[in-house]
């Protein structure tokens, strides 16, 4: 991959309180770049870029899942780990 090209992980969802509309559901684009070279025939640089925002979403709801499995596998291990302890003698 060149190093010019950026790609974005999705860290997150969109919140619980937005409505997921047609764009959210639907929308993906694709957008071609060229830049022509001193040679009218030739391009010297050719970009293409797409966004698939059901992709993005699907992404961003499994990266939440995830981080709350782990934190809540957390949570039961430290449960657990109390639950292991001796009770302090008084």
């Amino acid at each position: 991959m060149p190093a010019d090209v950026n790609s974005t992980v999705v860290e997150s969802s969109i919140p619980s309180y937005v409505v997921r509309d047609w764009c959210h559901t639907s929308y993906i684009a694709v957008v071609a770049q060229f830049s022509t070279s001193m040679t009218p025939e030739l391009y010297s640089r050719m970009n293409i870029s797409t966004v698939n925002l059901p992709f993005a979403l699907r992404a961003g709801d499994a990266t939440v899942k995830w981080k709350n499995d782990i934190a809540e596998g957390k949570h039961k291990q430290d449960i657990e780990k109390g639950k292991q302890q001796e009770k302090p003698k008084l």
